[in-house]
């Protein structure tokens, strides 16, 4: 082991291990003092006789450097170096007793480190040569470790590289993935920086909602998309939630492309990174159709609540006027016609009919009247209506009518459409200024809805639809008055008007139909209503239906039931001056009784529905239990339509509409007596 002093430290150094490999016991020697007294290092040999003791010694003492003799006894030198070469890559010299320069050449070409000729070796050659092969491959192992130490370094800056590559990628795939869902989604997707609240980003259904690019959202200028009456408490609300970090959400109206507004759900929640703000995420969600549907809903509440109110006041009111327009109309039937108090009685009963007409245009506005049902053509009715309302029309306003001849009938109350024609009309006329020339058009048609119409009367279904339309170039309607249009006593004119429209749209929705309204302000207004057609057969002439019965029909024996004494003291005059037998009874209970108690059966039994303790229906249920054949005529303040669905499965033969004249009594019951002998069938109730 060498040693060597540094400074006043000694470090020992491992020695320089040399392997002989050659067959001839004297060379060995020889090279061997060579290398002791010539050589500076510290020198470990080791000998091998044979090729094959070489490559052992080569794997197993893993010599820093090989003298190779090339003539051995059993492998050629070169056959030994390129399989001693395989074995390890310590420097191999290449020693022989007769060199040439193609054995050096090929020497060198397979491998070998030096070549070297015995007869010219000397202690400081051979060293030498030791020395320059070891110094070489001590530089060729350091070049190597710094070769290797350069790849291991490139392979690690190669693997950064890919994982920063692989991060970069990630990051482009996830924001790709991100706008891909902000432009896939059915919503307006926005962002905004947390200090300012400014947008940054919109998605493209930004530009395909309000019309305008994106960049215009940039910044607070989003804010001019918003409907001006909304601006100042958004920005207010933005304000107050970006300070306090809390999520945001309200309505606002967004501008449309085409100019219109919609509602939206503006939302917005704070995003955050490490437990700071740093920006926000938001929507605009259109939920135009929702508030839409909650209106209709609200509406359609709103006119059960007055239907319920207005059936409550019709029963009441109705008998009320039972015994005033039957006691009057009862008077006049029986007084001389020269007598003094006959122009007293015919406007008392004038009176009491325009009482019984507002009764009806209340239940037409909840919805609940009809009365006589018929087929009828919606042109004719219309020209008779305007014969009745033409002298109402300043002559400043010009009339035109573009009606189509042949339409299919509809099957509702004639004087239902006359209501609806009349107040159209007069309305409309109304609307175009005092003196100043107008124009009102009335138009009828069929139109197919291709589209599901949802409207405050009712949804409508695609299908064939006769439409009544009247168009006016008066002043028109803002948006807040054309809300309001249709609310009961809402005008626009002086105190105690406003039941017309409200009865139109209250008819309407009572023939399953719709109105719609167009207008805006200082054009005018267009009412449309669409009206489902008759299924089948044609309109039948209308005057027809006012046909009046005789009252020379036989006498019959008749029970009238009533909670009214009002009501069953007019009927029971009216009936004994017509020569009938009658029998009051004051509540369905005490006409059980009669019933029973009474050995000759009834002819026709009168029946209010609406009675204390027990209904005029659970009346009708215990007469049918007594007798099922006996007619059954029920009265009340309801509709026929009403009427009919209440008392759906129980025999009845025919309705009666109050209030009535008593003409209209005498005529009804004429008719049901007439029909004792046949069969029980429902038969349309007479009208005032």
């Amino acid at each position: 082991m060498a040693r060597k002093e540094i400074g006043y430290a000694v470090v020992s150094m491992p020695a320089t291990r040399i392997l002989l490999i050659d067959d001839d016991p004297i060379d060995r020697d020889i090279l061997r003092l060579y290398l002791e007294i010539g050589n500076t290092l510290d020198v470990e040999c080791l000998a091998a006789e044979n090729g094959k003791q070489g490559l052992e010694l080569i794997r197993e003492w893993r010599p820093d450097c090989v003298l190779l003799d090339l003539h051995l006894p059993d492998m050629e030198g070169l056959e030994l170096l390129s399989q001693a070469l395989k074995e390890s890559s310590c420097p191999l010299i290449v020693i022989t007793a007769h060199g040439s320069e193609e054995i050096a050449a090929e020497a060198m070409r397979n491998g070998a480190a030096d070549y070297l000729i015995k007869g010219t070796l000397s202690g400081g050659t051979l060293s030498h040569s030791v020395a320059r092969v070891l110094e070489r491959e001590s530089l060729r192992r350091q070049v190597e470790e710094q070769r290797l130490e350069l790849e291991r370094r490139n392979s690690e800056l190669e693997a950064g590289l890919a994982r920063e590559r692989a991060a970069r990628s990630a990051a482009e795939e996830s924001e790709n993935r991100y706008r891909t869902l902000a432009e896939a989604i059915p919503q307006i997707v926005w962002t905004a920086e947390h200090a300012g609240g400014g947008f940054d980003y919109v998605n493209e259904r930004w530009s395909r909602a309000t019309g305008a690019p994106k960049e215009s959202a940039f910044g607070d200028f989003w804010l001019e998309q918003v409907h001006p009456d909304d601006r100042s408490r958004i920005a207010r609300t933005w304000s107050v939630c970006r300070s306090l970090a809390e999520p945001f959400e309200t309505e606002c109206r967004l501008h449309q492309g085409d100019g219109s507004y919609r509602y939206n759900l503006l939302r917005a929640v704070p995003v955050t990174r490490d437990g700071e703000m740093v920006r926000w995420l938001g929507t605009f969600t259109d939920i135009e159709e929702q508030k839409r549907a909650e209106q209709l809903l609200g509406q359609r509440q709103k006119l059960e609540s007055i239907g319920l109110l207005a059936g409550g006041i019709a029963h009441d009111f109705n008998n009320l006027l039972v015994g005033i327009i039957g006691s009057v109309s009862y008077t006049l039937d029986v007084l001389p016609a020269d007598h003094e108090t006959r122009a007293m009685l015919d406007v008392a009963l004038h009176s009491g009919e325009r009482a019984a007409h507002l009764v009806r245009q209340m239940l037409a506005y909840a919805g609940k009247s009809r009365f006589l049902v018929e087929k009828i053509d919606l042109t004719e009715v219309v020209h008779r209506t305007w014969d009745l309302v033409r002298a109402s029309i300043p002559g400043s306003i010009q009339v035109q009518f573009l009606t189509r001849e042949g339409l299919p009938p509809i099957e509702t109350d004639a004087s239902q459409i006359e209501q609806i024609t009349m107040n159209l009309i007069l309305n409309a006329a109304e609307a175009i200024p005092s003196g100043r020339p107008g124009r009102i058009i009335v138009r009828t048609d069929v139109e197919r809805l291709e589209e599901p119409l949802h409207h405050v009367t009712g949804d409508l279904q695609p299908g064939t639809f006769l439409v009544l339309e009247v168009h006016d170039d008066g002043c028109g309607m803002d948006d807040s008055t054309r809300a309001r249009i249709f609310d009961p006593f809402f005008t626009t004119k002086f105190t105690g008007r406003g039941l017309g429209l409200a009865a139109v749209q209250g008819i309407v929705r009572n023939n399953n139909g719709a109105v719609i309204v167009e207008s805006a302000p200082g054009r005018g207004a267009t009412f449309r209503i669409l009206l489902p057609p008759s299924i089948s057969g044609a309109a039948a002439d209308s005057r027809t239906m006012e046909e009046e019965w005789v009252r020379s029909v036989k006498p019959g024996r008749i029970l009238v039931v009533d909670d009214e004494l009002s009501v069953l003291q007019v009927v029971r005059n009216t009936l004994e001056h017509a020569g009938h037998e009658v029998s009051t009874a004051a509540n369905g209970r005490q006409a059980i009784e009669i019933l029973r108690n009474m050995p000759e059966p009834f002819s026709l039994i009168l029946l209010d529905m609406n009675m204390p303790a027990m209904s005029g229906l659970e009346a009708l249920e215990k007469i049918r239990e007594l007798n099922g054949d006996v007619p059954v005529l029920l009265c009340s303040g309801f509709s026929e339509n009403e009427m009919r669905a209440r008392s759906e499965g129980l025999a009845v033969s025919g309705f009666l509409q109050k209030p009535f004249t008593s003409r209209t009594l005498y005529n009804t019951v004429a008719l049901h007596l007439e029909n004792v002998r046949g069969p029980i069938r429902n038969h349309a109730a007479g009208r005032i």
